[in-house]
């Protein structure tokens, strides 16, 4: 599996987290276990890559600020310092890897609940 595949399969996950194989395989229209395949890394076909994709599309057609934080950071890149630019990516790091390790706490904190 490709970079571009596990982004989108990434994506397609936090996007749908409670989506199960059988929703996925409906929503795709790709038989149940192509679809155990593709979540469990195989290549996927172009036409398969579509199909999340073009979920994944309309999906942020919805969500419209997702869709203003792209166009920003594009006219960002045009007319920004580098030296402004390297600070809003330090920003950035910053905030995911605070978010990482909240999940992290949260999880670890489930999982004692849950041994105990």
């Amino acid at each position: 599996m490709n970079t571009r595949e596990r982004e989108t399969i990434q994506r397609y996950r936090k996007t749908f987290p409670n989506d199960t194989l059988k929703t996925i395989s409906f929503k795709t229209g790709i038989q149940l276990t192509r679809v155990f395949r593709i979540m469990n890394g195989k290549p996927m076909k172009v036409s398969e890559l579509e199909v999340f994709e073009n979920i994944l599309g309309q999906r942020l057609g919805q969500n419209k600020r997702i869709m203003e934080f792209e166009n920003i950071v594009k006219l960002a890149a045009l007319d920004l310092t580098v030296r402004d630019i390297e600070t809003i990516i330090s920003y950035i790091e910053r905030k995911l890897e605070n978010n990482k390790i909240i999940k992290q706490v949260v999880t670890n904190h489930i999982s004692e609940n849950l041994i105990a």
